[in-house]
């Protein structure tokens, strides 16, 4: 921010549980991922289904996959600040 009251509040975070096919549905709605979705419609679904069977390798277990269940922790910030009075 181009001011010089500034105050960044870090003790804000959004908590959620997924299973392994809600999280890379999550993941499928960030505009980061949309775009990179238009910039190589080849490859479109391999991205994420690639990283889900990764995850699912990761966590060495037998269960399926709907039934593994994710702690997603994503750390937030505020930013506030005041335009100075002219």
């Amino acid at each position: 921010m181009p001011y010089e009251e500034t105050i960044r509040d870090y003790s804000m975070s959004i908590k959620g549980e997924y299973t392994l096919p809600e999280f890379i549905g999550y993941l499928s709605t960030w505009s980061g991922y949309q775009e990179y979705c238009r910039r190589h419609p080849e490859d479109l679904g391999a991205l994420l289904q690639n990283l889900q069977q990764r995850l699912y390798e990761t966590t060495k277990t037998t269960k399926p996959v709907e039934e593994l269940i994710f702690h997603v922790y994503f750390p937030v910030f505020l930013l506030l600040s005041r335009k100075p009075e002219l």
